[in-house]
């Protein structure tokens, strides 16, 4: 298995390639392409499969880390929940979503009971603000990017391990 080195080395080299492929090839607009580049890039360096492990990916999220403490303890290393090319993005997206959900109301009951200020009006406002706010159109020019982004870092993560466990395994 490749180091974290070796994968960051990737995920950097991987940019140009990416961008290239979105605008000659899918024919995306700059916006499209930056969402899907980046959003590669960060599935790579900090989204990426081994959340799962004590590994740099997992690192990066300084404090946020514990937020994955569960993650890691359901999910085993390698599994096809976390380095499968169509389940490994999806579960990480639904888990960060709750999770985060969660931290919120956390904090914001938090805030309500030490600060004695309620928040959870203005949490209903901004969400019905960005429900009504946002049509199907907005929100898959701004998602279909960013997950194919998630899908493809993915990918090019665990193609990396891959190819790394078959060369290992000839020696």
């Amino acid at each position: 298995m490749p180091s974290g080195k070796v994968h960051d080395n990737i995920a950097f080299l991987s940019l140009i390639p990416i961008f290239a492929l979105g605008y000659f090839w899918g024919k995306l607009n700059l916006t499209d392409n930056l969402l899907l580049t980046f959003s590669c890039l960060f599935c790579q360096l900090m989204f990426g499969p081994d959340l799962d492990t004590n590994s740099k990916q997992y690192k990066r999220w300084g404090l946020l880390r514990l937020i994955w403490l569960p993650y890691r303890k359901i999910l085993g290393h390698r599994s096809r929940y976390t380095h499968g090319l169509l389940w490994g993005p999806i579960i990480r997206c639904i888990y960060l979503t709750i999770a985060s959900f969660t931290l919120l109301i956390a904090t914001l009951y938090a805030i309500n009971y030490f600060l004695e200020i309620n928040l959870f009006p203005l949490l209903v406002e901004i969400f019905l603000f960005i429900i009504t706010s946002f049509t199907l159109e907005n929100f898959l020019n701004i998602f279909v990017p960013i997950l194919c982004g998630l899908f493809i870092g993915t990918a090019i993560h665990t193609l990396t391990d891959k190819i790394a466990s078959f060369f290992k395994n000839l020696i």
